[in-house]
């Protein structure tokens, strides 16, 4: 209804920001600042409380599985606190792709590194 939708655009939109970088410490430092600056909620990917499964699962599909879920569990996560609150979210894409992209292609099919 129009209602509904003049509703929506007077509320005021939530920042939504994701930090990625192949240097982990380096992210979480990126991570946690932009945070406080914004005063947005920090979160991870895979979230905390699912971090030390991935020490149990072997390489497969299970690891597959896992991190697919991660995605998905986090998703759900910012779904949630983005109406009420910025996000500041570590690692959400490239980690899953890299893992993915490792695991999909022989080294034999790679371009030469040079």
């Amino acid at each position: 209804s129009y209602q509904a939708r003049d509703q929506i655009k007077k509320k005021k939109r939530m920042i939504f920001i994701n930090i990625e970088t192949v240097y982990s410490s380096k992210r979480e430092m990126i991570t946690k600042a932009v945070a406080r600056r914004l005063r947005a909620k920090q979160m991870t990917s895979p979230p905390k409380f699912m971090g030390d499964i991935r020490v149990i699962l072997g390489p497969g599909i299970a690891r597959k599985l896992f991190y697919s879920l991660t995605k998905y569990s986090t998703s759900h996560h910012v779904q949630q606190v983005l109406p009420t609150q910025a996000v500041v979210l570590e690692r959400y894409w490239l980690h899953h792709a890299a893992f993915t992209i490792s695991k999909f292609y022989n080294e034999t099919d790679l371009p030469p590194r040079d």
